[in-house]
């Protein structure tokens, strides 16, 4: 059932006679269903005409709204039309379709959590800084209506819209089966009844004329979308826009008896004498109207859109009578118009919502003038997108200077006119907003490793931080806190801070990486006699490896080394990554060196080319250089070491030498720096 003004309370009773006289007073309508539930979104709901969507028409943000079809906005069975909940009001079971948020948590510090589907209400905006966007652009889209064989259709409905224009607004829209279209722009709903409780007050919409396209199309929708822009710093939850009773009518199908009449003023109705009102048919169905204005003239009109003067001071009724070919029907507003006799001047005078702001804010005013004023006039210099109004209650003026400002208000009636003026009644202040900033002392860490934060926020009195994967916290200290995380990987940390004008937040992606100590390993011990060399390896899940002590070593910063030492050495090698040392393992190899220095030369040698004993030289271990001569049993010298030439073939001028006993001297240096002379003979045998 609806609620509402007198207008729809007189459309309900004829709508009711026309459903008595024909049986079918439409061709199409939609309730949504009863129950008691909460959180369904609208998206693939399926009603008795079949399933609805919803589609993103525009932006929307990371927490947009959503439209639901609940029971947690429902029209009250009570004598008021307040939006009530099926959770608070369990007879309230009448679905809807209506616009809430999704759950919405915010940490620390202001630790507020908003549920999913918490009825006609919405967010407009104030949690930005807290990663909260809630703009939002979507349309609740219908199944197709079939209006084959209609002609002529019109839409009603119940509604309730909140917001504030333009930073939140609803229309409805119109589908030809090609083309969406914007049909019409929803009001406001009033606030007279339910404001104060902060709720919407459910009145049913106009009846709303489709387009020609409409007629006998097999594929219409219609469809409700709804705009908020994130622009509001009020954060806490107001009415949105929630829809109830759709239905579709066409002459093709009745009401064919006598018109649904309905009209409304488009103008205030209490004037001064001589003052007038202007007036909109709204009736349907029918081919003729007429207007009987009481004390008005003019006193009868046909025209829709009548504009009506009153000369003598009370109160008048307005009639509206339509025909048609089934009838008439009349409806009568009483008391509706009251004249009043303005014979003082009228005295200005007005109010601001608030009359301190931070530059770039906004303030709402409202007139408060006595006497009956017919026309204001707004004046507000230092404004920054008015400075002058001619309405009664003028859009929000915005101001983006710092200062003090006067507004002033002029009203007047046939009497006369007055002015109120207030110095200095608008005061603007710079509000420095918070700003997050925060650095982090280490950036590449080990498993286990405390992370030290350091604060460089601004203008904050309040702040809290968001570890995403620690396992260990300590915030106490919010200028310094710390956390530890147990597991590789990279993570992200938020600063979120707050002062009494604004939050704002600061997310560093991957600022942190935690680093799994590696595995290294050096290999096992080796032994080699001194002077000689050998090859370290390095094997684990480090990335690069450097070793010491590095003077004995072919490289450090490498896998393999050859070392050379000339004692017995514990090498070490150690993991880095990106050339930083961090997360540090290490492992050690002995390299055990034989320090038995000796030398000596074979008795024996066969220089006959078979790769077996064919050369003469100094053979021992620690030796560091030596030279050789050679000598036949005469004195004749047969060799002498060089560098070209580091042993003895057993020939003399490039010939074969006989076999024989040959006599030998060779003096030897050893890497201890100790010599040994050698003396003795060989035998050479081919």
């Amino acid at each position: 059932m609806r609620k509402g003004t007198w207008k729809s309370l007189v459309l309900i009773a004829v709508y009711v006679f026309c459903l008595v006289l024909t049986g079918n007073a439409q061709f199409w309508t939609e309730d949504f269903g009863t129950g008691c539930n909460r959180g369904d979104d609208a998206n693939a709901a399926v009603t008795s005409n079949g399933t609805w969507t919803v589609t993103n028409s525009g932006t929307n943000g990371s927490h947009a709204h959503q439209w639901f079809i609940s029971s947690t906005s429902a029209i009250s069975i009570s004598a008021l039309n307040c939006d009530q909940s099926c959770i608070a009001m369990p007879v309230n079971t009448s679905k809807t379709l209506h616009i809430s948020n999704p759950q919405i948590a915010i940490g620390a510090p202001l630790n507020i959590t908003f549920p999913a589907d918490s009825g006609g209400f919405f967010i407009q905006g104030g949690y930005t800084a807290a990663g909260v966007d809630v703009t939002t652009e979507k349309r609740a889209e219908s199944p197709a209506i079939s209006c084959v064989g209609q002609n002529t259709v019109y839409i009603q409905f119940d509604y309730f819209e909140g917001g504030t224009s333009p930073n939140q607004n609803a229309v409805l829209k119109y589908f030809d089966g090609t083309t969406w279209f914007t049909l019409f722009d929803l009001s406001k709903s009033p606030t007279s009844n339910c404001g104060a409780a902060g709720l919407g007050e459910w009145i049913a919409s106009s009846l709303i004329a489709l387009p020609t396209s409409a007629n006998n199309n097999p594929n219409v929708k219609i469809g409700f979308e709804w705009a908020n822009n994130n622009m509001n710093t009020t954060a806490n939850p107001i009415p949105s826009i929630s829809v109830d009773n759709i239905m579709m009518y066409s002459t093709a199908s009745p009401p064919s008896g006598v018109p649904l009449v309905d009209f409304a003023p488009v103008s205030t109705t209490s004037i001064c004498a001589n003052g007038s009102v202007s007036f909109q048919d709204l009736t349907f169905n029918a081919d003729s109207i007429r207007w009987t204005f009481a004390g008005g003239t003019p006193a009868t009109s046909t025209s829709k859109s009548p504009v009506v003067q009153y000369a003598t001071p009370g109160t008048y009724n307005v009639k509206l009578k339509a025909y048609n070919s089934s009838g008439s029907i009349d409806t009568t507003a009483v008391n509706l118009v009251v004249v009043n006799n303005c014979t003082t001047l009228p005295v200005a005078n007005f109010s601001a919502d608030t009359v301190s702001i931070c530059k770039g804010d906004s303030i709402f005013f409202t007139d408060l003038s006595t006497g009956f004023p017919t026309s204001w006039a707004w004046f507000f210099p230092g404004a920054t997108n008015i400075n002058f109004d001619t309405n009664q209650t003028p859009p929000a003026i915005i101001y983006d200077t710092v200062g003090l400002f006067e507004v002033n208000l002029l009203v007047e009636n046939a009497t006369g006119q007055d002015i109120e003026s207030k110095t200095n009644y608008i005061t603007v202040v710079n509000c420095p907003i918070p700003v997050a900033s925060f650095n982090a002392a280490k950036k590449i860490v080990c498993v286990g490793d405390k992370v030290n934060i350091t604060n460089q926020s601004q203008n904050a009195n309040g702040l809290s931080y968001v570890f995403n994967g620690a396992d260990e916290i300590d915030s106490s200290g919010a200028a310094s806190p710390w956390a530890i995380y147990n597991t590789a990987g990279i993570y992200d940390i938020t600063q979120v801070v707050v002062n009494s004008y604004g939050t704002d937040s600061r997310t560093d992606s991957g600022l942190i990486e935690v680093l799994d100590y590696p595995v290294i390993d050096a290999g096992v011990d080796q032994f080699i006699y001194a002077g000689e060399s050998t090859t370290l390896s390095a094997s684990g899940t480090a990335e690069g490896f450097y070793w010491e002590p590095r003077e004995f070593l072919s490289c450090y910063l490498c896998k393999d080394p050859v070392a050379s030492p000339i004692v017995t050495t514990l090498f070490f090698v150690i993991n880095y990554y990106n050339n930083e040392a961090v997360c540090q393992v290490m492992d050690s190899v002995k390299l055990v060196v034989e320090e038995e220095y000796f030398a000596s030369l074979p008795d024996i040698f066969s220089p006959n080319l078979d790769n077996k004993n064919d050369r003469l030289f100094v053979i021992g271990n620690g030796i560091f250089a030596s030279d050789l001569i050679v000598f036949n049993r005469n004195g004749q010298l047969l060799y002498q070491y060089t560098k070209g030439t580091p042993y003895w073939d057993g020939t003399f001028k490039g010939k074969e030498v006989g076999p024989g006993v040959y006599n030998y001297v060779a003096n030897v240096q050893f890497i201890n720096n100790t010599t040994k002379l050698l003396k003795g003979t060989v035998t050479l045998i081919r």
